[in-house]
């Protein structure tokens, strides 16, 4: 991890449901929070991915939405 880099994120419960078509797949809303700068009052970006969504893809989501190097951060999980 590089200092700077580190965002976590933050799972909604009660989100999804059980889907019974590709088109009613349960979404899951990702609250990205970048804390790069030591600030813990940064503001919040969200995600909403199929409830499916594998921590790699999740990853590279993240890349894409926020202009991070693939492996520069960490994504921690808060309850």
């Amino acid at each position: 991890m590089l200092p700077g880099k580190n965002s976590q994120v933050v799972v909604i419960p009660g989100m999804c449901a059980t889907a019974t078509t590709a088109a009613d797949e349960p979404r899951a809303l990702c609250i990205i929070r970048d804390l790069s700068n030591g600030q813990l009052n940064n503001n919040k970006s969200g995600i909403n991915l199929p409830a499916s969504t594998t921590a790699s893809q999740l990853m590279q989501e993240v890349v894409k939405k926020f202009q991070y190097e693939p492996d520069s951060f960490e994504l921690v999980l808060q309850r």
